[in-house]
């Protein structure tokens, strides 16, 4: 089945792991720009046995690396809403990285829109509140060298590699420029804040969003809210794993 030219295989557009025996709840995850859902791959290990931990695979990348990705974010949303509804059915909780936390706030309020099931919770890390103007310059319509010379200047993507390589480039670069292309049209519109909690977390040295931006996300909510900031850059969760995921671990407990 096909949506908007996209695949609509939910077995190729999410892929979802768990510990042994029954789960009773859904940890659903976004990646960052260019990534994968690959991305999530290790982390029901390190989460409570009842966690499923599912991850959307966006066009472009990994088994859906034929699709045309998306650059525009409304019907990336749509398209997300389509394929992630039949995983509503059982308690579920959001987290998302940078691009990814986009995507799930306004996942978030798009299931608010159609009235379908509303998640526990938001865990959103590496992007500051959604009100906030973008303050960074726009990378998108850089020529191929000063993009990949920006992109690579993000500690963690490690993709200086897969670049110097002329047939990886050629794959990688469409999807990293549509992602960026995603969070620089975006337009926040105001709405009433959640009534679930809302999470933000983020690195201490991180150079595009402080947390001051991160505190912020306490507009978007009625309900609880913290802010953890964790050593690192953007990428921190690579390094602080352990301690993010036990703080996630605590998170969906607590919710459950």
């Amino acid at each position: 089945m096909r949506y908007a030219g996209r695949t609509m295989n939910r077995h190729q557009a999410v892929e979802c792991w768990s510990q042994s025996g029954p789960t009773a709840q859904r940890l659903i995850c976004f990646a960052h720009a260019g990534a994968g859902a690959a991305a999530f791959q290790s982390w029901s290990a390190a989460l409570p046995a009842q966690v499923e931990v599912c991850a959307l695979r966006l066009p472009g990348r990994e088994r859906l690396i034929g699709e045309t990705p998306f650059q525009q974010l409304a019907p990336l949303i749509d398209w997300a809403v389509e394929i992630l509804t039949p995983l509503l059915a059982r308690p579920f909780v959001l987290f998302g990285h940078s691009l990814g936390a986009l995507i799930a706030f306004e996942f978030a309020r798009e299931l608010r829109h159609r009235k379908l099931p509303a998640p526990q919770g938001l865990l959103v890390s590496g992007h500051g509140a959604p009100q906030l103007p973008r303050r960074e310059t726009p990378l998108a319509e850089l020529s191929d060298t000063e993009f990949m010379t920006r992109v690579e200047a993000l500690e963690g993507t490690r993709l200086t590699e897969a670049f110097a390589h002329p047939e990886l480039r050629a794959l990688i670069l469409p999807v990293l420029r549509a992602d960026f292309a995603i969070l620089e049209n975006y337009a926040y519109t105001a709405e009433a804040p959640f009534e679930f909690p809302v999470r933000a977390y983020g690195g201490a040295d991180d150079p595009l969003v402080s947390a001051e931006d991160l505190a912020l996300w306490v507009e978007q909510t009625r309900g609880s809210f913290s802010r953890h900031v964790f050593p690192g850059h953007h990428f921190y969760l690579q390094a602080q794993r352990e301690v993010l995921l036990h703080e996630i671990s605590h998170v969906c407990r607590r919710m459950l």
